[in-house]
């Protein structure tokens, strides 16, 4: 089975730049991974530049105060395919991992 995604929402996301800081040179970053079910959905999409889309992956900082009210309801309707409780939880761990020590990784 082929999936058809539509990269165009996703290059237009990436066009307003990095959500953190602003530079132009921003990539897609999905809120809610595709391996874990996210989507090319626009309000699952945001533009961060290399730097930050690394950091936001490794759960270095919390994205979510950045977010508009439909990204974040975006990223919690694709986690309740975990299941209601688990999956409220898994999305604010992406969103907010620095409220969340055991997902922090020891230096």
């Amino acid at each position: 089975m082929t999936v058809t995604r539509d990269w165009n929402s996703a290059r237009r996301k990436a066009a307003e730049g990095c959500r953190v800081c602003g530079t132009w040179n921003a990539d897609p970053a999905h809120l809610w991974p595709r391996s874990f079910g996210g989507d090319e959905h626009p309000d699952n999409i945001v533009g961060l530049c290399r730097r930050h889309h690394g950091a936001f992956d490794a759960g270095e900082f919390d994205l979510g105060p950045m977010l508009t009210p439909a990204e974040r309801l975006k990223v919690h309707e694709l986690a309740e395919t975990k299941g209601r409780r688990e999956g409220l939880h898994a999305a604010h761990m992406r969103l907010y991992p620095l409220a969340h020590p055991e997902r922090r990784v020891a230096a």
